[in-house]
């Protein structure tokens, strides 16, 4: 979720521990789902459908450009960005489950608007960013001594 004018920067760990702990408040929604006898036929099913796609979500892995799936089949594509706005979203859909439930269920799990922080999210960012930007200016630097020490060519020193 972007925090401000710079975008969330997610890394492969970020999104696979985002991943489990949807999958584990799903999870707890699901026991509460299940036991649950007072919840009609049409909306059980439809949960059971979104839980199920969830789950398959949450037990593929993502990297900074690959997918790779739990069959252990990979692909190019996916990739960080695309991955935290779809965990970004499934957080909200099961937010919005979770309100919808429990006027009916008893769900035993705490009812967590993902939306409800955002301020550590943004000072997360602005770390990786400084991070980053140090990174860029160690690299221009490393790179204007190497090139400081080559040997000059003989057309470079005549127009001096």
């Amino acid at each position: 979720m972007s925090t401000g004018i710079l975008p969330s920067l997610w890394t492969p760990t970020e999104l696979k521990s985002a991943q489990q702990q949807l999958l584990a408040q799903a999870t707890s929604v699901n026991a509460g789902v299940t036991a649950c006898t007072s919840l009609d036929a049409p909306t059980k099913a439809a949960w059971t459908t979104f839980f199920t796609q969830l789950t398959a979500f949450c037990n593929t892995s993502f990297g900074w450009l690959t997918t790779t799936n739990p069959d252990g089949s990979w692909s190019w594509g996916g990739g960080t960005g695309v991955t935290a706005d779809a965990i970004e979203q499934y957080g909200r859909t099961l937010y919005a489950w979770q309100l919808k439930l429990s006027k009916t269920c008893s769900l035993g799990s705490p009812i967590v608007n993902p939306d409800a922080n955002p301020g550590a999210a943004a000072t997360t960012d602005i770390v990786k960013y400084a991070a980053l930007g140090a990174a860029f200016l160690a690299t221009a630097w490393a790179v204007s001594r190497v090139v400081s020490v080559l040997p000059r060519s003989a057309a470079v020193e005549e127009e001096r």
